[in-house]
């Protein structure tokens, strides 16, 4: 709404620029600055959005330009409430360093976050969680901070990504 007030009003001031100058032609050919209104990037949301299922998070990751690639199904995934799971390679990972989930609530995801990162799984903890209102990513404690970046949300670190 406001892109398209602040376009509107470009717009007629520059109508009246151009209307002023008592001769034909363009403001910018007339000597005046020429001035548009650039379209403005929406800002992640605070508590990461939703998604509909891990094709969606994949997506959303790409077009952050963090992509996290080949992803692989996981079959039976036994996470609580999880839609659906992928192994993915964070970008400069390797071997399916990172996995996306997709919850059926937000409760779900964030108690898959937390028991991820707790320190009862000890060396099997994951370095850090970045998580969304019903998503998850399980990755490096990097990877996780370029999630939020990216698409809002939090981090939880693991007992490795703290104990420096």
């Amino acid at each position: 709404m406001r892109t398209s007030i602040i376009a509107g009003v470009v717009l007629a001031a520059g109508l009246g620029v151009a209307g002023c100058g008592g001769s034909s032609g363009s403001a910018a050919a007339n000597g005046s600055p020429s001035v548009s209104a650039s379209p403005s990037k929406s800002a992640a949301p605070l508590d990461g959005g939703s998604y509909t299922g891990t094709d969606a998070v994949l997506s959303a990751l790409s077009a952050a330009g963090i992509p996290c690639s080949a992803p692989e199904a996981v079959a039976n995934a036994t996470a609580q409430g999880a839609i659906g799971m992928v192994d993915c390679d964070s970008p400069g990972g390797t071997g399916s360093d990172s996995v996306v989930v997709v919850f059926d609530t937000q409760a779900n995801a964030q108690g898959y976050a937390e028991s991820m990162t707790g320190a009862a799984l000890g060396p099997l903890a994951a370095p850090a969680v970045a998580y969304g209102l019903d998503w998850a990513v399980n990755t490096s404690a990097a990877y996780a901070a370029q999630i939020q970046g990216a698409l809002g949300g939090g981090v939880l670190n693991g007992p490795a990504a703290t104990a420096s």
